[in-house]
C-alpha cells in the first residue's frame, strides 16, 4: 500500500514536471505561431511540390510566356491581344523576369506558383484564426496545401493566375480583418492600404478575384452584427470601387472572341465535377468502394449526404452549446460561406465552359479548394459542450482528415512523378533542338500527355498535360533553351506504343503515315524518335533522309537487289546501349516495299540481337525511296556481353517475307551483307 502510494506520488511528480516544462514551450510556440506556420507552410509546399523547381515547361507555358515578347508593359495592361481573357499581372511578372534574366529561367518561374501557394495556405490559417477558430485553423491550411486538384496549378508556370489570385484574395480578407481590429490608427490605415493593394492584385491576376467583393461584405456584415456597429467601414468602398473598375476594364479591353460553347445538358456533369471537388474527402472513396464491394452510392447522393452531415454537426454543436434561433443560424455561417465561395468561384466555368474543357481542367478548382478546406478542416474545432463527446469527435475527425491528407499526397505524388518523367523527355528534345539550331527536325511519337490506367474519381481527367499538340515543339525548344535557340521542329505520330511506357500516353502531333513522314523527311529534317522503353522513354537522334546525297560505290561493302548500296558501319558502345550507324545509298527505286534486317552476330556467327522494320526507326518506307537518296540510319540495341561481334544488314520483302538478293565483295551471306564489326570490352 505504501509502495503503491509512493508510485502514485512519483508518477504525479513526473507528470507535473512535464506539464511545467511544457508550459513555457507551449507559450513560446503559441506566441511565434504566426511565423512558424509560415515556415511550415513553405516547407510543406517544398516537400510536396519542390521537385517542380527542376521541371520543364508544361501545358501552355511556352505559349503564355512568349506572349509577352514584342509587347510593352502598358500594352499588356491595356489589352488582351490574342486571348479571350484579361489577366495582365502574371504576364507583367514574366516579362520583367525575362528582361532581368535574359531568358525564361525555369527554376525562377516555377518558384512563383510554389511561393504563392504556400502563402495561400498560411493566409487561410491567419484568416480563420482571426475569425475565432484559434489554432484549429491550422487544419484547413494543411488541407488546402495538400488539396489534390492543385497538381495542375502548382507545378505549371502558366497557371500562376490561379494561386496568385487566390493568395491575393486571402491577403485582402486577412489584412482587412486585422485592420479592423488594430488599435493604432496609423497601423490600421497601413493595413487597409495593403488590403486594397491585395485586392488589386487578385482582380488583375484572374477574374475570379471579383469574389473579394461579396466576401468582404460578408466579413463587414459579421463585424457589424457582432459589434453592434451601425455603419460599415468606409474602406469597403475602396474595394468595391476596385471591383467595379476591373469589371468595366474587363469588358472594355480588346479580347479574342471566346471559342468555348456549352449547353444546358452539360450543366449536370459540370455541377457534379464541382461537387466532386468540394466533397473530395468523400468523393475520393467512391471508386475504391465500387472496386472493393461492387457497389457505391452515386456522386450526387454521396456528396449531398456529406454536406448535410457537416451542417448537421455544426447545428448539433450549436444546440449543445445552448444556441437558438438567430444565434444558431450564425453558427452555420462558416460552412455556408465556404460552400457559397466554392459555388461562386466555379460559376463562370458552369456558365461559359464546355464539359470537355472542364473535365480536363482541375486547375479551375483552386478557389473551390479554399472553400473545401475551410468546410472540412474546421470540423474538429466543434465543441459539443460535453468533454468526452468533444474529445471523441476530435480524435475521430482528426484521424479521418489525416487519412485524407495522406491520400491526397499520394495522388499528387503520382502526378509529380509523371511531370518528372515528362521533364526528362522534354529536356532531351530541347537539347537536340539546340544541336540543330537554325535547321529542321522532326520529332515522332513524343508524349503530349500521361494518364493513369485507372480512374480515381468518377468525373474528370486527372492525367498531366506535357506538351499539347496545338503548341509546336519549335516553341518548346525556343522557350526552354538557355540561349533561345530557334529550330523548325515538326511533330508527328505513327504507330506509337502508347501502353508500353511507365504511363499510358498520347502522342504529340497528328497521325502521319509513311507517305507524310517521307515528305517531312525530304524537307531536310533530322529525325528524332521518342519511344517507351521499360520504365522510361528513349529520345534518340535517329538520322535523316538526304535527297541527292548518294555517293559512289567504290568503298561500299555491297549492294542489295542491285538498287541500294550500304556504307561501312560505325558503332558507339557504352554501358547502356549499342548504336550502329550506317547509310543506305539508293541507286534506283526498289521494286517492292521491304523491311530492314539489321543483325548482330557473335564470333560463332549466331545472331544475338536483331532489328526488323523500316529504316530510320520504322519511319522511312523503302518503297518511297528515290534514285539518289541517302538515308543516314542508326539502330539501337541493348548492351551485350564482352566479346567480338559483326554487323549484318539486308532487306526483306514486306509482302512475301523473302530476303532480297545481295551482292558483296566480302562478308556476305545469302540474305545479308556484313558492314562492320565491333568489340565490347
Amino acid at each position: 500500500m505504501v509502495l503503491g502510494s509512493s508510485a502514485v506520488h512519483r508518477r504525479t511528480g513526473i507528470a507535473e514536471f512535464l506539464r511545467e516544462l511544457w508550459k513555457p514551450l507551449a507559450a513560446w510556440l503559441d506566441h511565434q505561431l504566426t511565423w512558424l506556420s509560415l515556415a511550415g507552410s513553405l516547407l510543406l509546399v517544398v516537400a510536396l511540390y519542390g521537385r517542380a523547381l527542376d521541371f520543364a515547361f508544361f501545358f501552355d507555358d511556352t505559349f503564355d510566356l512568349t506572349r509577352t515578347e514584342g509587347r510593352t508593359y502598358w500594352s499588356l495592361l491595356a489589352s488582351s491581344e490574342g486571348y479571350s481573357y484579361y489577366r495582365p499581372i502574371p504576364f507583367l511578372i514574366w516579362k520583367f523576369l525575362r528582361s532581368v534574366q535574359g531568358n525564361y529561367d525555369q527554376t525562377t518561374l516555377h518558384a512563383l506558383p510554389l511561393i504563392a501557394h504556400a502563402f495561400s495556405g498560411w493566409l487561410l490559417f491567419l484568416l480563420l484564426r482571426r475569425l475565432g477558430y484559434g489554432n484549429w485553423a491550422l487544419l484547413p491550411g494543411l488541407l488546402f496545401i495538400t488539396y489534390p486538384f492543385h497538381y495542375q496549378n502548382i507545378p505549371i508556370v502558366g497557371t500562376l493566375f490561379h494561386p496568385l489570385a487566390g493568395a491575393a484574395l486571402l491577403a485582402a480578407l486577412t489584412l482587412y480583418l486585422y485592420a479592423q481590429g488594430a488599435t493604432n490608427r496609423r497601423q490600421a490605415r497601413a493595413l487597409h492600404c495593403a488590403a486594397l493593394a491585395a485586392t488589386t492584385v487578385a482582380l488583375w491576376s484572374h477574374e475570379s478575384g471579383v469574389a473579394v467583393a461579396p466576401l468582404l461584405l460578408a466579413l463587414e456584415a459579421q463585424r457589424m452584427w457582432r459589434g453592434g456597429i451601425r455603419r460599415p467601414s468606409p474602406w469597403i468602398i475602396g474595394h468595391l470601387a476596385l471591383v467595379i473598375t476591373f469589371v468595366l476594364t474587363w469588358f472594355s479591353v480588346e479580347k479574342t472572341p471566346f471559342g468555348e460553347t456549352t449547353n444546358l445538358a452539360e450543366l449536370r456533369p459540370k455541377g457534379l465535377f464541382l461537387l466532386q471537388g468540394f466533397t473530395y474527402p468523400f468523393s475520393a472513396q467512391l471508386v475504391w468502394l465500387e472496386q472493393q464491394i461492387g457497389w457505391a452510392p452515386g456522386l450526387l447522393e454521396a456528396g449531398m449526404a456529406a454536406i448535410a452531415v457537416v451542417f448537421g454537426a455544426y447545428a448539433v454543436a450549436g444546440v449543445r452549446r445552448g444556441l437558438r434561433g438567430r444565434a444558431l443560424l450564425v453558427s452555420l455561417a462558416l460552412p455556408s460561406a465556404a460552400l457559397t465561395l466554392s459555388v461562386a468561384a466555379f460559376a463562370p466555368s458552369l456558365a461559359r465552359l464546355s464539359y470537355g474543357y472542364v473535365q480536363d481542367s482541375p486547375r479551375l478548382l483552386y478557389l473551390v479548394g479554399i472553400g473545401a478546406a475551410a468546410f472540412w478542416g474546421l470540423l474538429p474545432a466543434l465543441d459539443f459542450n460535453h468533454r468526452r463527446t468533444t474529445r471523441i469527435w476530435r480524435i475521430v475527425t482528426c484521424t479521418l482528415l489525416f487519412g485524407v491528407i495522406v491520400q491526397s499526397w499520394r495522388f499528387i505524388d503520382v502526378r509529380m512523378e509523371m511531370f518528372a518523367r515528362g521533364t526528362v523527355v522534354i529536356n532531351e528534345i530541347v537539347q537536340l533542338g539546340e544541336r540543330y539550331r537554325g535547321q529542321r527536325a522532326l520529332v515522332v511519337n513524343a508524349p503530349a500527355w500521361f494518364a493513369q490506367d485507372r480512374y480515381e474519381y468518377l468525373y474528370g481527367h486527372f492525367g498531366v498535360q506535357l506538351m499539347p499538340s496545338y503548341i509546336g515543339l519549335d516553341r518548346v525548344v525556343y522557350t526552354s533553351s538557355a540561349f533561345s535557340a530557334f529550330t523548325q521542329v515538326a511533330s508527328a505520330s505513327w504507330n506509337p506504343a502508347v501502353s508500353d511506357g511507365p504511363y499510358p500516353f498520347g502522342p504529340h502531333g497528328a497521325t502521319a503515315p509513311p507517305e507524310q513522314l517521307d515528305a517531312l523527311l525530304r524537307e531536310g529534317r533530322h529525325l528524332i524518335d521518342v519511344r517507351p522503353y521499360q520504365q522510361r522513354f528513349i529520345v534518340r537522334d535517329v538520322g535523316r533522309l538526304v535527297p541527292g546525297g548518294a555517293q559512289p560505290l567504290t568503298t561500299f561493302p555491297g549492294t542489295i537487289a542491285s538498287t541500294v548500296s550500304l556504307s561501312p558501319a560505325r558503332t558507339v558502345v557504352d554501358h547502356s546501349e549499342i548504336i550502329v550507324l550506317f547509310s543506305w545509298h539508293v541507286l534506283e527505286p526498289l521494286p517492292e516495299d521491304a523491311n530492314a534486317v539489321v543483325s548482330i552476330r557473335a564470333a560463332g556467327n549466331e545472331t544475338v540481337a536483331e532489328y526488323v522494320g523500316y529504316p530510320l526507326a520504322g519511319y522511312s518506307a523503302p518503297r518511297l525511296w528515290l534514285s539518289g537518296d541517302r538515308i543516314d540510319d542508326s539502330v539501337r540495341f541493348d548492351p551485350l556481353p564482352a566479346g567480338e561481334y559483326s554487323i549484318w544488314v539486308g532487306l526483306r520483302s514486306v509482302d512475301s517475307g523473302d530476303a532480297l538478293p545481295v551482292q558483296a565483295e566480302v562478308g556476305a551471306s545469302s540474305s545479308q551483307i556484313m558492314i562492320g564489326s565491333f568489340s565490347v570490352p
